[in-house]
């Protein structure tokens, strides 16, 4: 029904507790079940271990329960990982060819894979549908969803609350509205249920000789959810249909985040008269009633009140020649058309005068439905050697200088006598060799870089094993058309 994110520094010795998630289901936060999380207070090099954990709703008698945090890397709900820095010249795994495909909505699909190779060269389907559950209740009533008029449907959730054994209400769960009256009949045997006005109807049967304890009784509810499937490649489901809604972000079984942004209500704003020091801030005010249109607001005089200046502005819709606003503002007041809101902004000793004109472009959010259909595809990571040549002085080694016991030194307590110490080479290119030498230009350490980070760790041990001796150290990094040489030192 939920789970919480640790995370530990320690090898799972200790936890701190970075999220709590809920189902919305009128218990606990109520915050909704999340699909990612971005931690963003690690340290490149430094290890973490995560653990995801589930607990139930509880109830009156009992405190909700929670299933153990994994302190071993053998537990399947933890794992660790080390961040890394980006290699330079290279640009990662992308999403590219994002399009509507079906439907008719001006929301848009944002698509962030993962950075693996694994990804590279596939093309992907999201599409929509509704799906069901029984979310509160113990009913085996069977239940399946049927579209009436796919051109009515929205983005929402929707619920068959029982108020008793033969009575239900319809419910719009995302808006937290009633749909139509309340108290429908129920009859036994189950009945088709209208979602009124969204297209969808809910067909509920009971079969014979189902226990009174099983059939729907108050305060049960189904729930009906828009909900989401991604196909890989017109054959792999990577998303099995799921509940989704507007800006929740979810993520494929093969690692691309993915959501629906909706688009921006003012397309644009600009000036079209006058010079005078004047200015409109343009906000949203109310999404609901933005419409496509086009709107002219303008100046029509001035005058003082006192020592305090006015304007006078009207605000027409520029097609009809429709006047929607005629008003007198002070500086910073406000005014409101069709959902947007605009301020003024002005000298009130010295309030501009008539024929200072803006122009407003503003734009209908259309909801999606289950008409609605994107593609993208996903093109894999190239790098520049260009780049890595503007960018080769970036590389670095962490910690530098190294001491003995710093963060950097993983303690294994029983399983090793002695840390393991190591530093990092970061910002590195994609492919390259690291040659470390002492003072004396003896070769150290030879160390072959390649891979789709810019991390590079040695362990601080000779080609032979040997532990290097306290002292300063030069390394050089050669790539195929770039070299980049500098020092780190070693103090015990």
């Amino acid at each position: 029904e939920g789970y919480r994110i640790y995370r530990s520094q320690d090898q799972g010795a200790s936890w701190d507790k970075l999220a709590d998630f809920d189902l919305v289901n009128n218990q606990g936060n109520n915050t909704g079940l999340q699909y990612s999380f971005t931690d963003t207070t690690v340290v490149n090099g430094i290890e973490y271990w995560y653990s995801i954990t589930s607990y139930d709703r509880g109830d009156a008698n009992l405190e909700s329960l929670e299933s153990p945090i994994g302190n071993t890397l053998e537990s399947i709900n933890t794992i660790s990982v080390i961040p890394r820095s980006d290699a330079i010249g290279r640009t990662p795994v992308s999403s590219y060819d994002i399009l509507r495909i079906a439907g008719e909505s001006n929301f848009v699909l944002d698509v962030n894979p993962v950075d693996t190779s694994n990804l590279a060269g596939n093309s992907y389907t999201a599409g929509f549908m509704y799906t069901f559950k029984k979310e509160k209740g113990d009913l085996e009533t069977s239940v399946s969803l049927e579209i009436t008029d796919s051109s009515l449907t929205k983005p929402y959730k929707y619920g068959i609350q029982f108020t008793s054994a033969s009575t239900y209400n319809v419910l719009n769960l995302t808006t937290g509205e009633i749909i139509g009256r309340e108290g429908y009949n129920y009859p036994p045997g189950g009945r088709s249920i209208d979602i009124p006005g969204y297209g969808i109807k809910a067909i509920l049967s009971d079969a014979p000789g189902t226990p009174p304890e099983k059939l729907p009784e108050s305060g049960d509810l189904i729930a009906i959810s828009y909900s989401v499937y991604v196909i890989r490649n017109g054959q792999d489901t990577v998303t099995a249909p799921r509940p989704f809604s507007i800006d929740q972000e979810q993520s494929t079984g093969d690692g691309i985040l993915y959501k629906l942004i909706q688009p921006d209500f003012i397309q644009n704003v600009s000036r079209v008269g006058g010079t005078d020091n004047f200015d409109i801030q343009f906000n949203v005010a109310a999404d609901t009633l933005i419409k496509t249109d086009l709107y002219l607001v303008s100046t029509t005089g001035n005058g003082m009140n006192g020592e305090e200046g006015f304007i006078s502005l009207i605000v027409k819709n520029s097609i009809m020649d429709t006047v929607l606003v005629a008003d007198m503002l002070y500086n910073l007041d406000t005014f409101e058309f069709d959902g947007v809101e605009g301020k003024v902004v002005f000298n009130s000793t010295n309030p501009p005068g008539a024929g200072n004109i803006f122009s407003v472009e503003t734009l209908a959010p259309i909801l999606p439905g289950i008409k609605d259909m994107y593609s993208f595809k996903i093109r894999g990571a190239v790098n520049d050697s260009r780049l890595v040549s503007q960018k080769i002085n970036n590389i670095k080694v962490v910690p530098n200088p190294y001491m003995v016991s710093s963060l950097y030194e993983r303690e294994y307590g029983e399983l090793r006598r002695e840390p393991l110490r190591q530093i990092q080479f970061i910002n590195l290119p994609s492919e390259c060799t690291i040659y470390i030498f002492s003072v004396s230009a003896d070769l150290v350490k030879t160390l072959h870089h390649s891979s789709s980070n810019g991390t590079e760790t040695w362990d601080l041990r000779t080609e032979s094993g040997r532990e290097i001796a306290p002292g300063v150290y030069i390394y050089v990094v050669k790539t195929a058309g770039s070299e980049f040489k500098d020092r780190f030192a070693v103090i015990k």
